[in-house]
């Protein structure tokens, strides 16, 4: 692997891009066309610029803050069911949700409840 140089300019980015994220985690309609949007750039730029500072493509670094989230939310007992958290993050299948969890994490979102 290339070590990348990472600029100020590429942190500031970064930065808002999660933020956009965190204030956009619970839409399960955020997709990247809007997050492209709300970077005011192109998918094709997204694509490119998180895929070098990240290393995973957009979908990918999108589900994982997705995930982390939901791991926070389990850890806190912020949530009675596990379909809550995986709405709270943006998932409308709690099936769906817990199987990414399990293979995330190695366990399931309930095991937490």
């Amino acid at each position: 692997a290339q070590d990348v140089k990472v600029t100020d300019a590429d942190l500031f980015w970064l930065t808002e891009l999660e933020n956009i994220i965190q204030k956009e985690m619970a839409n399960r309609h955020f997709n990247l066309a809007e997050l492209a949007y709300q970077m005011a750039t192109s998918e094709r730029q997204l694509f490119r610029k998180v895929k070098e500072l990240t290393g995973r493509t957009p979908n990918k670094y999108l589900r994982d803050l997705r995930m982390y989230a939901a791991k926070k939310l389990l850890e806190n007992y912020s949530y009675q069911t596990v379909a809550e958290v995986s709405y709270a993050v943006g998932f409308q299948d709690p099936h769906y949700f817990s199987k990414i969890y399990k293979g995330q994490f190695g366990v399931w979102p309930s095991e937490y409840l």
